[in-house]
C-alpha cells in the first residue's frame, strides 16, 4: 500500500528496462528504501545484495511466500482443520481463517469464495447445526462469502446476547436468595404457647 500511494508499485510489478530513464531510476531508489525501511533489521541479509525493488520484492517472496508443494499442503491443512474453538470469538475464526486463503493465493493457488464459505461452516461444532441447515436450504447464488459471514457475526452476537441475559438472570436470582436467607438467619423465631384459659375456669 505505501509503494501504490507512492506511485512506485510498476518498479516492483515490471521488470527493469534495458534502458531505465531517470525517472525510473527515481521511483526504484524511492521503492528500494520504502521496502528497506518497512522490513525488520533480521530480513536485511535477504536483500543487501539486490540491485532493485523488484529484486528486493522477490527475494523477500521467497523466504516468506515459498510456492513449493510442501508449503501448499501445510497451508491446505491449516484451511481444512480450522475449527471454531470454544471460547474463540467468531470475527477471530473468520479472519484467521482467511489469512490463510490469502497466504495461499499469495503463493498461486487460488481458493473460490464459495470454498471458503463452505469451509467456515464445515468448521463450526455440532450446536451450530441448525443455523447450517438453514443456510443449506437458501438457493446457492444467495450463499456467497459475505453472506455466510455476516450469518455467522449475527449468530455468535446473538448467542452472546443470550447467554450475557441468562447469566444476569442467574445472579440476580442468586443475590435474592442469599437476601432472603440472611434476613432469615437474623431474624427471632415466633414464640408459640397454647392458651388453656376457659369460660369454665374462669367461673370456678
Amino acid at each position: 500500500m505505501l509503494l501504490i500511494r507512492e506511485g512506485t508499485w510498476t518498479t516492483v510489478q515490471e521488470d527493469k528496462p534495458d534502458e531505465p530513464n531517470d525517472d525510473w531510476v527515481k521511483k526504484d531508489e524511492k521503492a528500494q528504501s520504502t521496502i528497506s525501511l518497512s522490513i525488520e533489521d533480521s530480513q536485511i541479509v535477504h536483500i543487501c545484495k539486490c540491485g532493485s525493488a523488484k529484486e528486493i520484492w522477490d527475494e523477500l517472496q521467497k523466504v516468506h511466500e515459498r510456492a513449493n508443494l510442501s508449503n501448499k499442503l501445510y497451508l491446505m491443512l491449516r484451511l481444512y482443520q480450522a475449527k471454531l474453538k470454544p471460547d474463540q470469538d467468531m470475527q477471530n475464526y473468520i479472519r484467521s481463517t482467511l489469512k490463510i486463503v490469502e497466504r495461499l493465493r499469495g503463493i498461486g493457488e487460488e481458493i473460490p469464495n464459495f470454498h471458503i464459505a463452505a469451509l467456515l461452516l464445515s468448521g463450526l461444532p455440532d450446536n451450530y447445526e441448525t443455523l447450517v441447515t438453514a443456510l443449506d436450504a437458501r438457493p446457492d447464488n444467495e450463499l456467497t462469502l459475505e453472506y455466510v459471514k455476516g450469518k455467522l457475526i449475527d449468530e455468535y452476537r446473538r448467542r452472546s446476547d443470550s447467554s450475557a441475559t441468562e447469566s444476569d438472570k442467574l445472579v440476580s436470582a442468586l443475590k435474592t436468595k442469599f437476601k432472603r436467607k440472611a434476613a432469615g438467619a437474623g431474624s427471632t423465631p415466633r414464640e408459640t404457647r397454647e392458651c388453656f384459659f376457659s369460660a369454665r375456669n374462669q367461673g370456678t
